[in-house]
């Protein structure tokens, strides 16, 4: 099964070629835990069983045998199971002229308040095209999901010609889930394979406003990297990718023997190029652990008083 690629920002070397040519799409992008699956019969045979058709995934783990299957996965893998049948995801193999993968968002508590009593357990999002190596056309992919599978897919919010970009007011909206704003766009350009994202987060965060403390307040180049770049929205979201990915079945203070490193990889990954090339702060990286260590055990702590995660 394809695992779902890390969306970087549009000024990201990996996102060269989004606004080249062709059409972007626009859609909202969903805060839930990333779900795959494709049938069981694209798994090696002695992973095959007499009674599953569909094989699941999160974003990092294939579950090969049904015994793996996360519970905080249990309400989407079901959801999928009771919607889905295999002749379903068969045909579109048909048509396509190949094995595909399916991707979705599982629809439980993260960080946005959704309206979880009126949504699916599941809203797809994707199918990736194993014969060609690249996305399904997000058209293509919409009618696949809504109309031959029967689930939800997140909706197209705009398409706009890729040469008229600069124009474009791009405006995050309120989401369909609930009355929150989204947690930002996903833009997707079929013609040139490149798929890329923009955080809500990030407008704030960039327009000076950040997190815990002020940037008056923020006296070494430590603090600056932690408390611009380490956003408590950023630290949330790796608490619950430690739970959707198996590593804790709920909010503990043991997951500090893993959070801090887990969240400054993530900030490293996504953001090292804007601290490289826009900052000029002198950085001890020590205490910038310890910093970001020290961060996440209060928010940590705050979410399991709080019992943020049912």
């Amino acid at each position: 099964m394809k695992r779902y690629p890390k969306l970087k920002y549009p000024d990201h070397k990996k996102s060269n070629g989004l606004f080249a040519s062709g059409e972007i799409f626009v859609q909202e992008k969903l805060d839930g835990a990333n779900v795959r699956f494709t049938r069981e019969a694209h798994l090696d045979e002695q992973y095959h069983t007499e009674d599953r058709d569909i094989v699941f995934g999160s974003r990092n783990v294939v579950y090969k045998n049904q015994k793996d299957e996360r519970k905080s996965f249990a309400h989407a893998i079901r959801y999928i199971r009771e919607t889905v049948p295999e002749e379903a995801i068969e045909s579109i193999e048909d048509t396509i002229g190949g094995e595909v993968t399916i991707f979705g968002e599982a629809m439980h508590p993260h960080t946005l308040e959704y309206n979880f009593d009126n949504i699916p357990s599941v809203v797809g999002f994707d199918i990736w095209d194993h014969s060609r190596n690249k996305f399904v056309n997000p058209k293509d992919a919409e009618y696949f999901i809504e109309e031959v599978l029967g689930i939800e897919y997140s909706p197209i919010l705009d398409v706009i010609d890729a040469t008229e970009w600069d124009e474009y007011s791009v405006t995050v909206p309120e989401s369909a889930y609930g009355d929150v704003k989204a947690e930002g766009l996903v833009l997707k350009n079929p013609a040139t394979n490149v798929w890329s994202k923009i955080v809500r987060q990030d407008f704030k965060e960039k327009n000076s406003k950040t997190f815990g403390k002020s940037k008056k307040q923020q006296s070494s180049g430590a603090e600056k990297l932690s408390y611009q770049y380490i956003t408590n929205a950023r630290i949330r979201k790796s608490v619950h990718k430690l739970i959707d990915e198996g590593e804790y079945n709920s909010l503990e203070m043991k997951m500090m023997e893993q959070l801090p490193e887990v969240v400054i990889r993530d900030m490293a990954q996504e953001e090292a190029g804007n601290v490289f090339m826009k900052e000029s702060w002198e950085i001890d990286t020590a205490e910038s652990r310890s910093i970001t260590s020290s961060r996440c055990a209060r928010l940590l702590r705050k979410m399991i008083n709080e019992k943020h995660f049912e």
